[in-house]
């Protein structure tokens, strides 16, 4: 895998590392971006475009916004123990950035985000005193 370098006045800062799939999402976005800076905009558009083949190297300049979407992705890849950025990660890293720039609290809705998984957990169903034979058997297959 490659790593993808941005210029930043007279520095260059290397992009997290990203899996196949994501280098070719940053790559179609690149290339919507015609040779311009890539903005979260073009980061959407390349996610919700069609899947289409690798067509080779581009190079990508980033804007701060999307810069900071990267990084999170990156945050989020190593919270899930992956060492590179997929495209999940991607698209949770854009809906974050969406959030904030309508106003939401992004701390608030981390904080949502993981009280609904760790409701969703089969020790914390039993912890709360919900029983059920499903939870039960589900606790059983994992140990």
């Amino acid at each position: 895998m490659e790593t993808f370098s941005r210029s930043c006045g007279d520095h260059s800062q290397a992009l997290p590392r990203l899996d196949a799939n994501a280098q070719r999402i940053v790559r179609h976005a690149a290339r919507l971006a015609q040779s311009g800076l890539v903005t979260l905009g073009h980061l959407r558009e390349a996610l919700e475009g069609d899947e289409r083949a690798d067509e080779g190297p581009v190079r990508v300049r980033t804007d701060l916004e999307l810069r900071r979407v990267l990084e999170r992705a990156w945050e989020l890849a190593a919270e899930g123990g992956r060492g590179c950025v997929g495209r999940p990660q991607l698209e949770e890293a854009l809906a974050e950035a969406t959030a904030v720039a309508l106003g939401i609290d992004l701390q608030r809705l981390r904080f949502a985000r993981y009280w609904v998984q760790r409701r969703e957990s089969v020790p914390a169903r039993l912890r709360h005193g919900v029983i059920d034979a499903e939870a039960v058997a589900e606790l059983v297959r994992s140990v």
